[in-house]
């Protein structure tokens, strides 16, 4: 009833969850979860060039510590302003680092054609999930895999 007095159209939030894999939204952050030895989850991402035409946008990543991450594909190239691309994100550790249960890192997409030099940055939170703690019942933007 609440997403209807915003958006009045009626939502299933069962076929919303299932049709985005648990809850990985298009968020511009990349949030995850592990939990009972869960070691890695994929989300899919889709930006929009605001930038400049005929622009393209390579990806650095700063993986977290204990933590690998992917991006596919590693490069962006946009024609036009306002063009979609989807990339996806491959996030995976063996375990958490020690003494911790999260962990930071970032991606950064780096202007390199056109008339621009846009940076976007996404934030990048790894948790892994305590069984019994708060966290593991969270239906937040995180993924918990």
């Amino acid at each position: 009833m609440e997403i209807f007095k915003i958006t009045h159209t009626g939502v299933n939030c069962s076929a919303v969850l299932h049709q985005n894999n648990g809850f990985s939204l298009n968020y511009p952050s990349i949030a995850v979860a592990f939990k009972n030895g869960t070691k890695s989850a994929v989300l899919q991402r889709t930006v929009t060039n605001v930038g400049t035409p005929n622009s393209t946008y390579t990806v650095q990543v700063v993986a977290p510590p204990g933590v690998k991450v992917s991006v596919a594909p590693t490069t962006l190239a946009f024609v036009e302003f306002g063009e979609k691309r989807s990339f996806q994100v491959t996030v995976s550790a063996p375990s958490p680092p020690a003494a911790k249960d999260s962990a930071e890192g970032s991606l950064v997409w780096k202007q390199s054609g056109g008339q621009g030099n846009h940076v976007v940055r996404s934030p990048i939170a790894v948790t892994w999930v305590v069984v019994g703690s708060s966290i593991a019942s969270a239906t937040s933007y995180s993924v918990i895999v």
